[in-house]
């Protein structure tokens, strides 16, 4: 702010530097701001595949869940089935039928 011509003055982000030559003042970044900003962008969609990641595999194990649950239905039903045609004698008449 009350800088002396030529000399550096840095901003709040810590990124810009303001020369001032002859009463001009000229704008610059610093170089190591653009390979922050790269660092931070990196972090974000890392965080962003890794969340996709997550959900893909919480999706991926919840199906063979499902799958797995509706199996054991399927041959809990064809048990009760079985008991029941045992019960009233269709298995027998079925085999013969065989």
């Amino acid at each position: 702010m009350g800088s002396k011509p030529g000399e550096k003055e840095k901003t709040d982000d810590g990124c810009s530097v303001w020369i001032r030559s002859g009463g001009v003042e000229v704008g610059r970044r610093l170089w190591w701001c653009s390979v922050l900003r790269r660092w931070r962008f990196q972090e974000r969609r890392l965080g962003f595949v890794t969340a996709m990641r997550v959900l893909s595999h919480f999706f991926i194990i919840l199906f063979l869940v499902l799958c797995f649950f509706l199996l054991a239905v399927y041959w809990l039903w064809l048990l009760v089935e079985v008991k029941m045609m045992v019960v009233n004698g269709g298995l027998e008449k079925m085999v013969i039928v065989w």
